[in-house]
């Protein structure tokens, strides 16, 4: 068996950022929706920890400061990150013949993608060529009826070979999905392995007759698929005014495969792979609904709550345990409350500058924190702003000043920074550690500046993941807080943008909204 064996020079993975620049957590998979790792963006490099590779299908074996990777018959030797002991997974990538699609607002999800080199259909068959082996799913479309083939992790490469006839197309469907349609209603002759590097395929014709009489076909040309693994009920198991925990009893093995993720303020969606789910025979406690929806590779339950809410979960044995909490909203308006605006930096501490050092944090936060104090005063918010000038306080002070006040919520405004110029681009929202309400504040906030920045939406992030204890201003603040970090100011882009009165504005609604949203407060603005 023929293999090929590629060296990565060490220079380009084993590039060593600065100790204090942040690891930016990053998803990543051989196709959207597909098993996945943690990654860590650092200096715009993507890294990944050796042994996570193993859950993409990647076999790996550590030799001292290095790392050999192989997919099928290619093998690599890549070096390991110095200090943090990972791989950059981009020039691994490259040598492995796969393509790396860095995440975008659409696509949240990194992914690795076999290069499709060559697609050929006729009206008896079809067949296709790629790098690496990808996932095939087949499906029907009537009106007309026709034959679609979704090749899953994989991307068309660029000089691709289209070998079409009249009746049949190819595309990438998807960012991770190219997919060929035929116009037909003959099927595959033996059916479609689930997954495969290329090949070609007949279809059936319908008026096969064998020299023997048969008896009529019966759908045992495939041996039966296996029966899915059941998932649920969703049980309530303790409730309290302020707090509803629910348990859900996982297949063995699934302690690595189940994750909640937010769709929306009063929306969870739970991913667990292909399964069939078992319904709760009475209506939950604190969910207006659940809904299911299943591609036949993964299965997502959505709960709709009767309101935003936090959530605490943990995954132990086979049981996935997660907890709502109902934050304390008061009569759920946002007029009255004690709001303070914390303008990150100021005084002796410029915070971070831009390129060539003309323009200073310190001035952007408190330009932000102004709009934000004007528009939420005009909302009805007490407002109290930890600084109006450019004065010096200490952290704790800030934190402190929102205490005294028994304030209703701490926000802290930033601008971010990093060691490359101009590679990251972005807002996002911190909260600290793992506090829920905290967290839900946070996604309620940072989800409304995504839709009306102009500027990508990184998401909502914990301060842990910055430094162990957090931020203090975050850390010692005893009522809900965030962390606004709104932008890059050693982002070219990111800092004409954040300059603009129009940003200003609409961040400052954003925040606003974001409050509302968080409170259940359906007022309009600017009344």
């Amino acid at each position: 068996m023929r293999r090929l064996f590629v060296l990565i020079a060490a220079g380009i993975a084993a590039h060593a950022p600065a100790a204090l620049e942040p690891d930016w957590p990053v998803r990543l998979a051989l196709f959207q929706g597909g098993p996945e790792i943690q990654a860590f963006e650092r200096a715009g490099e993507l890294l990944v920890r050796p042994d996570d590779l193993r859950v993409l299908g990647l076999s790996v074996r550590l030799d001292g400061a290095s790392a050999e990777v192989a997919r099928g018959e290619v093998r690599v030797r890549a070096p390991l990150h110095p200090r943090t002991g990972k791989l950059a997974i981009e020039p691994l990538a490259q040598a492995l013949g796969l393509e790396l699609r860095r995440p975008t607002v659409q696509a949240p999800q990194a992914a690795l993608l076999a290069t499709v080199s060559r697609v050929f259909a006729d009206a008896n068959g079809f067949g296709f060529e790629s790098s690496h082996p990808v996932q095939i799913r087949s499906f029907r479309l009537q009106d007309p009826s026709r034959l679609v083939i979704d090749l899953k992790g994989a991307k068309l490469g660029a000089s691709a070979s289209l070998e079409l006839a009249p009746g049949t197309r190819a595309a990438q469907h998807q960012p991770d999905t190219v997919r060929l349609v035929l116009e037909t209603d003959r099927e595959v002759r033996g059916g479609l392995p689930e997954t495969a590097q290329g090949g070609s395929w007949m279809l059936a014709n319908p008026d096969e007759v064998s020299s023997e009489p048969v008896p009529p076909p019966t759908a045992t040309e495939q041996p039966p698929a296996p029966p899915l693994p059941t998932v649920g009920p969703l049980l309530a198991t303790r409730s309290t005014p302020t707090e509803q925990t629910f348990e859900l009893r996982l297949p063995p093995d699934w302690t690595t495969k189940c994750r909640i993720e937010r769709a929306a303020p009063d929306r969870l969606v739970l991913r667990v792979p292909a399964a069939q789910w078992v319904p709760p025979e009475a209506p939950l406690p604190a969910l207006r609904s659940i809904e299911t929806e299943s591609d036949g590779v993964s299965l997502q339950i959505a709960l709709n709550m009767e309101r935003p809410m936090g959530v605490r979960s943990v995954v132990e044995r086979n049981l996935l345990r997660f907890t709502l909490v109902r934050p304390d909203v008061g009569d759920g308006k946002l007029a009255g409350k004690v709001v303070v605006v914390d303008a990150g930096h100021g005084g002796s501490d410029p915070g971070a500058r831009s390129l060539g050092g003309k323009v200073l944090e310190k001035d952007l936060n408190l330009a932000m924190a102004l709009e934000i104090a004007n528009q939420l005063t005009r909302s009805g918010a007490d407002v109290i702003l930890t600084r109006a000038s450019d004065v010096f306080l200490p952290l704790r002070e800030r934190s402190e000043i929102a205490n005294r006040s028994n304030a209703a919520f701490f926000i802290s405004v930033h601008v971010n920074s990093n060691r490359v110029s101009n590679s990251r681009s972005g807002t996002m929202v911190f909260h600290h550690k793992t506090d829920p309400i905290g967290q839900l504040l946070a996604d309620c906030i940072q989800r409304e500046i995504g839709k009306t920045s102009g500027l990508p939406n990184l998401g909502t992030w914990s301060d842990g993941r910055i430094y162990a204890s957090g931020f203090a201003v975050l850390r010692y603040a005893k009522m809900p807080a965030v962390l606004l970090e709104l932008g890059f100011i050693n982002h070219a882009t990111d800092l004409r943008r954040i300059q603009t009165e129009d940003f200003r504005k609409k961040v400052a609604s954003a925040v606003v909204k974001g409050l509302r949203v968080f409170l259940g407060d359906g007022q309009q603005e600017g009344r």
